[in-house]
């Protein structure tokens, strides 16, 4: 599962959990309902070399890209998603 944390005042906003496998990247779209997510540890919830995108409000992904390579990073903007790979 995944937490996300307010700053100012700090507290905790999201919390969700995922019984059946890990998140390695969770990336939250400016203070809105969606968020990216990577799959990550022993037992990963979605693959390693796809993105997901979360819509929190909804409760289920709204859309996906795949990749040949693992994910090390994903940055969201209004118009734009970044994602850093292993290899291109």
């Amino acid at each position: 599962g995944f937490s996300i944390f307010q700053s100012d005042p700090f507290k905790e906003s999201i919390v969700r959990e995922f019984p059946r496998g890990g998140i390695g990247i969770a990336e939250m779209l400016f203070q809105c309902n969606v968020i990216a997510l990577v799959g990550g540890g022993k037992n990963p919830r979605y693959d390693p070399r796809r993105v997901m995108i979360w819509d929190d409000h909804q409760g289920k992904c709204i859309g996906e890209f795949s990749f040949r390579s693992e994910i090390k990073a994903v940055r969201l903007r209004r118009d734009r998603v970044v994602v850093v790979l292993e290899q291109k």
